[in-house]
């Protein structure tokens, strides 16, 4: 639960959105709509957006071209809008892309046995809700179906700015219409247990691995299973290992080393943090181990693939996510807050700008200004 009267010191809450994000922050389903249930079996699904960004393989799941269909959800994806990605790719990277991966969306559209639509307004009427896959246009993208009450997923990255954020999370609220976000791994059964274990009131240190390629599509994955188990209140972070003042987000990064601070929770010392974030895989994959002022200590792992076959890996990471997006969906009813969804996005803007300023510590108040970089090349020592 976040505690408003450190959430009123950021600009990046207050800006904007104001007290509406602020009052909401107390509230367990802060874009419930009240009334609304979807009533039908089937969820007809848009998706706006098909871009680099994108995770593919939440339409490879929901369409049934991976996974176990026993296993899938009522949503059926009727309707794909696909822009043109020339813009996300530069160097070597782009000169070995076809013509077909700078436009996915009729491709991708065949195999999900959804419309084509040439504009995302084409969907209007025609979903019962909608993902939204495109980070550097998800304002602009994802604004209108809010404003016309349509539940909507925005994927992580959730945006490249704080004033695109605020304004999603601010059109959700206006119309009361459900607003979620994020990575998988917060919904694992494992990262939750882990939750679970953690007193966040005496968490005085935390150490984390996680898997890392590029920035906006692992990275982000990484502070969202940190997230998922700390939660918010977040004061500063800095990023080493990476020099991203380059202005480009590569497909194969460096290893990395985040480290993050939290403000003081009652007379425990600020918590601090650290994730290692590498391509190559830990045994773990995926590792926390949080200590308490009390001597408590809990320690996991997700992702252990010992005995199980592709299927079961894949269900075990999908399902419970996709039932979470379902039951959003279906009742119009968000397990993030407003304010929930901003600390995210401003630990991610917070990271990124410590690693464009060299690894200097940055503080949440200080990235209104800051945008994500969103154009990808092959690897951070590419010469662009």
């Amino acid at each position: 639960m976040m505690n408003n009267k450190r959430v009123n010191r950021r600009r990046f809450l207050s800006s904007a959105v104001g007290s509406s994000v602020l009052a909401a922050s107390g509230q367990l389903n802060a874009h419930a709509a009240g009334p609304y249930r979807l009533e039908t079996p089937e969820i007809r699904l848009g998706i706006v957006g098909c871009g680099p960004y994108a995770h593919g393989s939440y339409i490879s799941f929901i369409s049934g071209e991976m996974g176990n269909r026993v296993h899938a959800s009522q949503m059926k994806i009727t309707h794909l809008w696909g822009d043109d990605y020339h813009r996300n790719y530069a160097g070597s990277q782009a000169k070995k892309m076809t013509v077909e991966q700078f436009k996915p969306g009729p491709s991708l559209a065949k195999k999900a046995g959804a419309e084509l639509v040439q504009r995302p307004g084409d969907m209007l009427g025609k979903v019962d809700a909608v993902m939204v896959m495109d980070c550097d246009r998800s304002a602009e993208l994802a604004v209108p179906f809010l404003k016309q009450g349509i539940p909507t997923f925005v994927n992580r990255p959730f945006a490249t700015t704080m004033a695109d954020g605020r304004a999603i999370v601010s059109a959700a609220m206006e119309t009361g219409t459900a607003l979620f976000t994020g990575s998988l791994v917060p919904w694992m059964v494992e990262t939750r247990k882990l939750k679970s274990q953690i007193n966040r009131d005496n968490l005085v240190s935390f150490q984390a691995d996680a898997l890392s390629q590029n920035y906006g599509r692992y990275v982000s994955h990484g502070l969202e299973f940190i997230y998922g188990i700390v939660g918010g209140q977040l004061n500063r972070a800095r990023l080493t290992g990476w020099d991203a003042s380059g202005g480009f987000d590569p497909s194969i990064l460096p290893p990395l080393l985040v480290e993050l601070e939290y403000e003081p929770v009652g007379d425990t010392p600020p918590c601090r943090g650290t994730m290692y974030a590498s391509q190559y895989h830990f045994p773990h994959y995926w590792w926390f181990r949080g200590c308490h002022s009390d001597g408590m200590v809990v320690e996991g792992e997700i992702i252990n693939h010992d005995g199980l076959d592709s299927t079961d890996v894949i269900n075990q990471w999908y399902i419970p996510f996709l039932g979470m997006l379902e039951q959003v969906f279906r009742t119009n009813t968000s397990p993030e807050t407003g304010a929930d969804i901003l600390h995210k996005l401003a630990t991610l803007l917070t990271v990124h700008k410590s690693a464009v300023k060299g690894g200097a510590w940055v503080g949440l108040d200080d990235i209104e200004m800051h945008k994500l970089s969103t154009t990808i090349i092959a690897r951070w020592d590419e010469d662009i």
